[in-house]
């Protein structure tokens, strides 16, 4: 993306550079009937070099994106009434160009066209075709422990109910749905248990040790593509880990997810975390689809970490379209 140096450059196309008695001049020049003032993409590239997260980075890239697009088809160039001078047009055509760059660095470039499409369509308030999210879902529990399935069942689904209704999800057209009516139990792996055995921490799940490389070991010997994968258990070592997902760029414990990204959710909330967690399922999807790992900045953004993440789990457009365009999201 151009510095907003580089792109105040661009968009001063009213200026004219005059040399009198060796001193250099840039008097600006505008039509008597009015021309658009570009100033108005400032704020977007400012905000995108003011992220430093790529969720963060992605809202910004997606403003300009729909900013862009709208001024660009809205363009009338002269000799026709009320039409504008091409000077105006090729800044503008060049910031999207710049923007759709660092969307493909940062997000599929497979689907980088309609992406850009969703992008414009949300932002006019267009419907979209919908995509759905089709999730494995298991329950991890102690080995021999023979858990009732049916409350676990049914709060996995008022999980799913709830990311449904969200209002991000809806806007976005994206729907999660389960490929398994009731949940997979799991205990071991090769005879090993999952769960930390004895001592500090016994009965629990450690993303950071065996654990994790056991039930990835687990899950990758399962051939299920296209879907992601979703583990409910009784609660994490650390007591402040609501969720967490092992996404299919990373190593977890010298170990990789075969093709598709596993999502773990504790099933009752840790302390302090009840507001958000009925909507760790959705905020963890959101890193399983967008295989990031980062956390958004600011507390409304459901991308944002559950010690700041408030109560209205706001996507932006292009944040919509990042979850909208991968391989799981179909």
């Amino acid at each position: 993306m151009w510095t907003l140096d580089r792109w105040k450059e661009a968009r001063r196309v009213d200026h004219v550079t005059l040399n009198v008695l060796g001193f250099k001049f840039h008097p600006r020049f505008r039509d008597p009937d009015g021309r658009p003032n570009l100033k108005v993409f400032d704020a977007f590239v400012t905000a995108f070099w003011q992220a430093n997260n790529n969720f963060d980075k992605v809202t910004a890239l997606g403003e300009i994106v729909a900013a862009t697009s709208q001024y660009i088809a809205g363009f009338v160039a002269l000799p026709a009434p009320g039409g504008q001078d091409l000077r105006y047009l090729t800044p503008v055509q060049d910031l999207l160009a710049e923007a759709n760059n660092d969307l493909n660095l940062i997000c599929t470039v497979a689907a980088a066209v309609q992406r850009n499409a969703d992008i414009v369509a949300m932002a006019n308030n267009q419907v979209i075709v919908q995509k759905v999210v089709l999730v494995n879902v298991f329950y991890l529990a102690a080995v021999g422990a023979v858990p009732n399935l049916v409350p676990i069942d049914q709060l996995i689904d008022g999980h799913i109910v709830i990311a449904n209704g969200l209002a991000s999800f809806t806007a976005a057209n994206l729907q999660v749905a389960r490929h398994n009516a009731v949940a997979t139990l799991v205990t071991d792996f090769n005879g090993e248990s999952i769960l930390v055995e004895g001592g500090p921490g016994a009965g629990l799940f450690d993303e950071s040790r065996l654990p994790i490389f056991r039930l990835i070991g687990y899950l990758n010997a399962i051939a299920l593509p296209g879907r992601v994968d979703v583990v409910y258990h009784d609660g994490f070592v650390d007591a402040d880990v609501q969720g967490f997902t092992a996404r299919r760029s990373g190593v977890y414990s010298g170990r990789t997810p075969n093709a598709r990204p596993v999502v773990l959710v504790r099933r009752t909330p840790s302390p302090g975390g009840g507001l958000t967690h009925p909507t760790t399922l959705a905020h963890e999807l959101g890193h399983a689809l967008t295989d990031c790992g980062q956390h958004a900045a600011q507390p409304d953004d459901l991308m944002a970490a559950g010690a700041i993440r408030g109560a209205v789990n706001q996507l932006s457009f292009g944040e919509k379209a990042w979850f909208r365009h991968n391989p799981f999201a179909v």
